[in-house]
C-alpha cells in the first residue's frame, strides 16, 4: 500500500504463542453456573492473528488479523494507523479496505489520568521493594537472554464487560485475542512471550462484588483467582477487565505477585479505543512483574510511537498509549528474575500451536538451526533455506557456540548470582549451558549468620534491609521474645487477615520481622521495635514474616513459622553432604549431587 507517497510493505507472520491447544472460553449458563465453551474455528485450528514489521524497519510494528478482512493497527514514520473492511460485514481480504491516522486527540482527551493510583503508604507498595544488594552479589543477567519466559494468561470479562458486546461471546473472543496478541508483540520486546490460557465470561452475573472502588475489585478478585480461576486452568496471571469506570484510575495491580496466588490485576475497558486497554493491561502486569512508576526525570525509554512522550509505566495514562518499557522498568524486571520470583515462567505451555517452519527464527523439531528468513540471515553457521547446519559446523548460537563451534570444555558460560549458588561451565559437547546447580539447603552462608535455602542466603539483617532499607538492621532480642508472643498486629507467628496467633517461645524469630530503622545504636533508655502491620494479609506477598530458610538459631531454621532442627529436615536437604565428601551442591533440575571440588579440578 501507499502511505503519504511511500510505499509499504507489511511482512506478517502468524503469533503462534497466542492460542495453546488447550485454550478454553468459560461463560455461565442460566443459572449463572460456569460451563465450558470453545469455538471450533479459533483455538482448534490455525488462528488468523499476527505480528509484523513493515518494510524491515524493528521501530515500525503491525499488530493484525485476518479473521474478518485485514484489520488492526500498524506505525509508519512515528504515526500510528489503523486498517479495517470498509464494509464491517465483509470477511474477504481482497474487498476493498480503509486505512486511517488515528486523531489520538480525539480518542485521548478524555482518560489523560492516573493508571493506578498506587501511593507509597498502600501497603500494596510494600510488595517489590528490594534491598540495594551490593553488586557482586547478583549477576546482572541480560532480559534478552536464552530463556524465554512465558505468561500463561487468564482474562476474565465482568458482566459489564460482556454488555458492551451486547452479549455477543463470539465477538468479545475475538476482541480478547486482538488484545493479547498486542500485549504479546509489547513484551516480546523482552523475551516474554504472552499465551492466552482462557477466557471468563460473566455474562449472566458478576460472582464476586465488582465496584468502582479499585482495590475493593482487586481483592475480591485476587481470592476468585485462588478459589475458582486456579482449578480451572493453569495460569501465571489473571486480569479482570471491566466495563465499569474505574474511581481515579484505570486499573490496579499488586506489585512483584507474579508467581504467587495473588498474580492478578483489574483494568478499566475503554470500549472505544482499543491500544489503551491493551497499555493498561501491559502497565498492571509490569507491576505483577516487580516493575514500579516510572519517575520520568530519570526513566528513559525508546518511545513507540515517536510521539509518545511516556513509557509504558508512567503513572498517567497519555497519547498516543506508549509501547515500550523505560530503563527503570528494565532494570526492575531484572532483580525480579535474579531473585528468582519468576521460576514459574520458564515452563513453555507444552501444547502451544507451532506449526514447525524453516525461516520464522525458531529451532523447533526437525530443524538443527533457524536463523530466520533469507533476508535476516547474517549467520554463516545456518543454511536459511533448509534450517540445517552447513559441513563442519556444530552449533547455530548459544552460551557454549562460539563462531559455530562449541567452546571448549570449561569455559564459563554462567557466572554465580550470589554465595548459595555456583557457576557453570562448558561441557565441550553441548551450546547449551549446563542447568543451574545451587548449594544444598542449610549450607552456611553470610559468614555463618544464615543458611542457603534454595539458592539463596537468607537472614533477617537482610530482610530487614529489604523492607526498610539499607541502614536497617534486626531489632534487639527483647523486642522478639516480647511481641512475637502477643499475637496482635505489633507481634505474631501466624497472620490470616486480622487475626493474628502468638508465637511459641521457640519460634519468636520465625514469626513477625522485628527491625530497628535508626542508624544510632539504642542508648539504654529506649530500645526501638519495627514492626509492619498488613491488614490484608492474602493479598500480597508477606515480607513482614520472616521468610522460610531463615536461620532461626544454632542448627535451626524458620520453615512455616517453625524454628526447626535442621538435622532432621531431610525434605529440605536435598543430598546428603557425606555423598559428595561433604561438598555436596544440588542439581535443581533433577536434584543429583555434585561435588565442587572436583568440578573445579576437571575444569582447571
Amino acid at each position: 500500500m501507499k502511505i503519504s507517497q511511500h510505499r509499504l510493505t507489511i511482512r506478517l507472520e502468524r503469533n503462534n504463542q497466542l492460542l495453546p491447544t488447550n485454550y478454553r472460553h468459560i461463560y455461565q449458563n442460566a443459572q449463572g453456573n460456569l460451563v465450558h465453551h470453545k469455538n471450533s474455528n479459533t483455538a482448534a485450528d490455525p488462528h488468523c492473528y499476527y505480528h509484523g514489521l513493515e518494510n524491515n524497519d524493528p521501530h515500525n510494528y503491525a499488530i493484525l488479523s485476518s479473521c474478518h478482512g485485514l484489520q488492526g493497527i500498524f506505525s509508519f514514520q512515528g504515526e500510528i494507523f489503523r486498517i479495517q473492511p470498509s464494509n464491517p460485514q465483509s470477511t474477504s481480504l481482497n474487498s476493498l479496505h480503509v486505512v486511517s491516522k488515528l486523531n489520538h486527540l480525539n480518542h485521548y482527551h478524555r482518560i489523560t489520568r492516573s493508571i493506578c493510583n498506587i501511593e507509597e503508604a498502600d501497603t500494596s507498595s510494600l510488595v517489590g521493594k528490594e534491598i540495594n544488594w551490593k553488586p557482586d552479589l547478583w549477576r546482572q543477567r541480560r532480559i534478552l537472554n536464552v530463556n524465554t519466559m512465558y505468561i500463561e494468561l487468564v482474562i476474565v470479562n465482568d458482566y459489564q464487560q460482556v454488555q458492551k458486546f451486547k452479549g455477543n461471546l463470539t465477538a468479545l473472543e475475538e476482541n480478547i485475542f486482538q488484545i493479547v496478541n498486542h500485549l504479546d508483540s509489547i513484551y516480546k520486546s523482552v523475551n516474554i512471550r504472552i499465551g492466552l490460557t482462557g477466557i471468563v465470561s460473566w455474562n449472566i452475573k458478576n460472582p464476586i462484588t465488582v465496584t468502582n472502588e479499585a482495590r475493593r475489585t482487586l481483592d475480591n478478585f485476587a481470592t476468585y483467582k485462588i478459589n475458582t480461576l486456579s482449578k480451572l486452568f493453569n495460569l501465571d496471571n489473571a486480569q479482570l477487565l471491566t466495563g465499569l469506570s474505574l474511581n481515579q484510575h484505570s486499573g490496579l495491580a499488586y506489585i512483584s505477585t507474579i508467581c504467587s496466588p495473588q498474580s492478578v490485576g483489574v483494568v478499566q475497558s475503554y470500549d472505544d479505543n482499543f491500544d489503551a486497554t491493551v497499555t493498561v493491561i501491559a502497565h498492571e502486569l509490569g507491576h505483577n512483574l516487580g516493575m514500579r512508576h516510572d519517575n520520568n526525570d530519570v526513566c528513559h525509554c525508546q518511545f513507540k510511537p515517536d510521539h509518545a512522550y511516556r513509557c509504558i509505566m508512567s503513572s498517567a495514562l497519555t497519547e498516543p498509549p506508549p509501547q515500550t518499557f523505560s530503563s527503570c522498568s528494565l532494570d526492575q524486571l531484572n532483580i525480579t528474575i535474579q531473585q528468582g520470583k519468576v521460576d514459574c515462567l520458564f515452563n513453555k505451555p507444552i501444547q502451544v500451536i507451532t506449526p514447525p517452519r524453516c525461516g520464522n527464527g525458531l529451532q523447533e523439531n526437525g530443524e538443527e538451526c533457524d536463523c530466520g528468513s533469507l533476508q535476516e540471515c547474517a549467520n554463516s553457521c545456518c543454511n536459511a533455506t533448509t534450517c540445517k547446519l552447513y559441513d563442519g559446523v556444530q552449533c547455530q548460537s548459544g552460551p557454549c557456540c562460539n563462531q559455530c563451534h562449541f567452546k571448549a570444555f570449561g569455559e564459563l558460560c554462567r557466572q554465580s548470582i550470589n554465595q548459595c549458588d555456583l557457576p557453570e561451565y562448558c561441557n565441550g559437547q553441548s551450546a547449551a549451558c549446563p542447568a543451574d546447580v545451587v548449594k544444598q539447603s542449610t549450607t552456611p552462608c553470610d559468614n555463618s549468620s544464615g543458611y542457603c535455602y534454595r539458592g539463596s542466603c537468607l537472614t533477617i539483617n537482610r530482610q530487614c534491609k529489604t523492607l526498610w532499607g539499607s541502614t536497617s538492621y534486626p531489632a534487639l532480642p527483647i523486642c522478639w521474645n516480647t511481641l512475637n508472643i502477643r499475637g496482635d498486629n505489633y507481634g505474631f507467628c501466624k497472620q490470616n487477615g486480622n487475626d493474628y496467633k502468638p508465637c511459641n517461645p521457640i519460634d519468636v524469630y520465625c514469626g513477625a520481622l522485628q527491625c530497628n530503622s535508626s542508624a544510632d545504636n539504642p542508648n539504654g533508655q529506649n530500645i526501638e521495635c519495627k514492626s509492619v502491620t498488613i491488614n490484608d494479609a492474602n493479598s500480597i506477598n508477606m515480607l513482614n514474616h520472616v521468610a522460610n530458610g531463615t536461620k532461626c538459631g544454632h542448627d535451626k531454621i524458620c520453615i512455616n513459622h517453625q524454628c526447626l532442627d535442621i538435622n532432621k529436615l531431610t525434605d529440605i536437604i536435598q543430598c546428603l553432604p557425606s555423598n559428595c565428601s561433604g561438598h555436596g551442591v544440588s542439581l535443581t533440575s533433577n536434584l543429583s549431587c555434585v561435588d565442587i571440588i572436583i568440578n573445579e579440578m576437571l575444569r582447571s
